[in-house]
């Protein structure tokens, strides 16, 4: 049994392995902010379920990019947002991190069905869901990042990053959404 994840963008130019699946959580997120983002790539059919974005919480150190490095965006839907990462080559959403690598955290973007990183274990944010449904897990969702990445930054191991270089500095140039762009994409 693998316990890596492979994945790749919609046309093939960029690809990424998360190493060790067993490293980390996958949950799926309702939040509207999670759904702007594919809607606004124009990647929500392949990326949303039900409003959902399937999410696998890891540390950078688990993620390598094995193809197409120079394809990597970023883009914040507020100034002040988190960073979303994409394969600028066909718009494909990729990860979620903090604007700074202080806490080592990504969300790795999974197509919706993809069950490679196991089965879901929280469902986060659901007032959002398109259909009823009640929040599972997110306590452990919530408890599982904080400390992954805060002993990941006790050990030192937040390098190598795929988002930012050993100085701290993210890896590509964000684009901020303007307040109309983003309105256009919310749910």
């Amino acid at each position: 049994m693998s316990h890596e994840c492979s994945l790749t963008c919609a046309c093939g130019a960029t690809a990424w392995t998360i190493k060790n699946k067993d490293k980390g959580r996958h949950i799926m997120c309702f939040c509207a902010d999670c759904q702007t983002f594919p809607r606004h790539l124009g990647r929500e059919a392949k990326f949303l379920k039900d409003g959902g974005t399937q999410i696998f919480q890891t540390l950078p150190t688990n993620v390598e990019i094995t193809k197409g490095a120079e394809n990597v965006g970023l883009l914040r839907l507020s100034p002040k947002g988190l960073f979303r990462w994409y394969a600028t080559c066909c718009n494909t959403p990729m990860a979620n991190t903090l604007p700074n690598d202080k806490l080592p955290f990504c969300g790795m973007i999974l197509p919706q069905g993809d069950d490679q990183c196991g089965p879901v274990k929280s469902y986060v944010n659901t007032k959002a869901a398109k259909t009823p449904m009640r929040d599972k897990g997110m306590f452990g969702a919530v408890v599982t990042l904080v400390a992954r990445g805060f002993g990941a930054r006790i050990r030192g191991k937040t390098q190598p990053s795929p988002f930012f270089d050993s100085a701290g500095t993210a890896r590509a140039e964000a684009t901020v959404l303007t307040l109309d762009q983003r309105n256009a994409a919310r749910p």
